[in-house]
């Protein structure tokens, strides 16, 4: 996959069914999360519709890695799934893989920092998350859900709305 072509404003977007798949969890969870606060769509589209990037899909697979190991995604939790998405498109704008973070408490146990796995050294304890295999798998089923249905452009510029304000009848 070109990580150069999924700017944080992709513009192949996905319906919820597909972005559940490529972030391989189950669509109820999303719902959850998305309730609970620890994710923030800003969906795209008008209406009812809405559209995902790849980004978003890979933030989801985030935050189901981190609540498989029961650490929290909402508050604090959901700032650290933000950052740990950061990280991994500031890895990938470079080229190169996300690869493994440790993520280390700070002194009150209070705060997270990340820190490269190679960067840690004894710092005691942590907890370990490949990065690079989350976002592998996620672009892995993102090429397969884009090989069986074409993914949607966005529109350009949307049109401006008129700048006549009709009164509604009653």
């Amino acid at each position: 996959m070109d990580w150069r072509t999924h700017t944080p404003i992709a513009k192949e977007r996905i319906g919820l069914n597909e972005l559940a798949e490529a972030a391989g969890v189950p669509r109820g969870m999303i719902s959850s999360w998305s309730l609970r606060g620890a994710i923030v769509f800003r969906g795209v589209g008008r209406g009812r519709t809405r559209s995902y990037t790849i980004w978003q899909a890979v933030h989801l697979a985030i935050i189901a890695e981190m609540s498989a190991m029961r650490l929290s995604v909402v508050g604090p939790g959901a700032d650290l799934t933000e950052a740990m998405l950061g990280y991994a498109r500031h890895r990938l704008a470079e080229g190169a893989t996300p690869g493994c973070i440790a993520l280390v408490p700070e002194p009150g146990g209070l705060d997270w920092t990340i820190h490269p796995v190679a960067d840690v050294g004894s710092c005691g304890s942590c907890i370990v998350l490949d990065l690079g295999r989350i976002v592998g798998g996620v672009a892995e089923r993102w090429d397969r859900i884009a090989a069986l249905k074409p993914l949607t452009r966005s529109p350009g510029r949307a049109k401006r709305r008129s700048k006549i304000h009709r009164p509604c009848a009653a």
